[in-house]
């Protein structure tokens, strides 16, 4: 699996540390901000849709390699995954919500034979919570780990 999407994965990553910078500032240019609230850890507002970039190039770099004829379930869980972090970004969804979402995404990837060890469930875990803090939104917290659990996932 890990061969499969390296090259993609290689590729979005470049594209995105320059697309995630012009998305940022259209946020900014359009006020679409997170304001600071008593359960948000930053302290000044800040800009939103930043996993708008990644997603569009991580997931443009994976249909021009094919992926999507490959691991389609993968890339289907993933782009859901993305949609509702766009969904929170928008409507501000309960933690609850997001955690059904991702329960059900979860499951729908057990269904189709996609499984982890404990060890890489840890280290998607702590991956996605280690994120959060240095890419500011869920959504691209939310992405990070989908295209990590791509490498782990299915051998």
């Amino acid at each position: 699996m890990i061969r499969v999407i390296s090259a993609p994965l290689l590729l979005a990553f470049a594209l995105s540390l320059a697309i995630v910078p012009l998305c940022r500032s259209l946020a900014a240019r359009f006020g679409f901000f997170a304001r600071p609230t008593p359960d948000r850890w930053h302290r000044r507002p800040v800009a939103l849709f930043g996993g708008v970039g990644i997603a569009v190039v991580a997931f443009g770099c994976a249909a021009a390699f094919g992926l999507p004829l490959r691991i389609p379930v993968l890339i289907a869980t993933a782009t859901t995954m993305f949609l509702v972090g766009v969904c929170d970004d928008v409507l501000a969804l309960k933690p609850a919500t997001k955690l059904i979402a991702q329960i059900a995404l979860a499951s729908t990837l057990l269904f189709f034979g996609y499984r982890l060890n404990w060890l890489q469930s840890i280290t998607l875990a702590g991956l996605a919570h280690a994120l959060q803090p240095y890419i500011v939104t869920e959504t691209v917290a939310e992405g990070g780990a989908a295209a990590v659990i791509g490498s782990l996932l299915k051998g």
